[in-house]
């Protein structure tokens, strides 16, 4: 065990990825200055998992290390240990601010089918879910998620401003990027749920579109559960913005998108976005803690497991 200020192998190697992750240098000597006077409890004196996630990255890995340090120290874990919690509230904040836009029925049916795959199912699918952590893929997706989650508590649906657009679009170009290295996570569901054990690297390299595709193929059953929240996602918007074609025209107050003789009023352009956000939330981090949630909670008796409030 290091001592208070001390940080071994792992820890350096967990800043290190940690500095990828946060495209920015760590400082690790302030890191150690902070395990002089951080708590085990990750979330000590914040309001939940959003504000743990703005917080500055040394203080981010100093509340890391010590939790981690504690749940060590204590290996006979149980379903009121910090580890599942902190999974718990991750999951549980994820689907109420979803649910504070007016979007969560999209995404319903694919978490209440998680709760119902059998342990075979669940099991293949958190592994495809670690791999997938222990991959550049996922680094990527953290690369995308930091400036998300520090600007999409910003986004306000109901502001009709050419600002507000401009702001909109810059959020989406995050977006997009979350969804097209998600929505592959999604896919391994379906490809569990089709009888399969789905690979992270062929996922992961197939075509933005064919995954889009095949998740929202009403051909497949299983199709189902995905297709609601792919479906919000905009392709036209996704090329437009990445093509240098979309128009803010402010005194029409619409979104044009002039090579497909395409527009959006302001309010439908917000819609596009507040949907979008509600995806990127899902894809960033409470779909893999729903799958890691109900992954744990089968390795308890059912009598000894907690349960989620959605």
């Amino acid at each position: 065990m290091a001592s208070d200020t001390e940080l071994t192998d792992a820890e350096l190697e967990r800043i290190q990825r940690a500095s990828i992750q946060y495209q920015t240098e760590i400082d690790t000597a302030h890191v150690r200055e902070l395990l002089e006077e951080t708590s085990p409890d990750l979330l000590d004196g914040l309001s939940g998992v959003t504000a743990y996630n703005r917080l500055p990255p040394e203080e981010q890995l100093a509340r890391e290390i010590q939790f981690f340090r504690a749940c060590e120290a204590d290996p006979n874990t149980r379903p009121d240990d910090p580890a599942f919690l902190f999974t718990k509230m991750t999951v549980e904040q994820g689907i109420s601010t979803i649910t504070v836009y007016d979007e969560y029925h999209r995404f319903e049916p694919c978490v209440d089918k998680v709760f119902k795959l059998d342990d075979d199912q669940i099991a293949d699918l958190h592994s495809y879910i670690t791999a997938f952590k222990d991959s550049d893929y996922y680094t990527t997706l953290r690369q995308d998620t930091q400036p998300f989650l520090e600007h999409f508590p910003k986004w306000n649906p109901a502001n009709l401003t050419a600002d507000n657009v401009l702001f909109g679009k810059k959020l989406y170009e995050s977006v997009v990027n979350i969804c097209e290295r998600g929505f592959p996570n999604l896919l391994a569901m379906k490809r569990v749920l089709d009888g399969e054990r789905p690979e992270n690297e062929p996922l992961q390299r197939k075509r933005a579109t064919s995954v889009r595709r095949e998740l929202t193929d009403t051909d497949n059953m299983n199709a189902v559960y995905f297709d609601f929240i792919v479906k919000k996602f905009d392709p036209r918007l996704r090329n437009g913005i990445a093509h240098g074609d979309l128009l803010n025209e402010t005194t029409q107050q619409e979104v044009r998108i002039p090579t497909e003789d395409w527009s959006y009023s302001y309010e439908e352009f917000n819609k596009v976005i507040t949907a979008n956000i509600a995806n990127a939330l899902f894809l960033t981090g409470t779909f893999m803690a729903l799958v890691d949630w109900e992954f744990q909670m089968r390795q308890f008796d059912e009598s000894g497991r907690d349960t989620l409030e959605l």
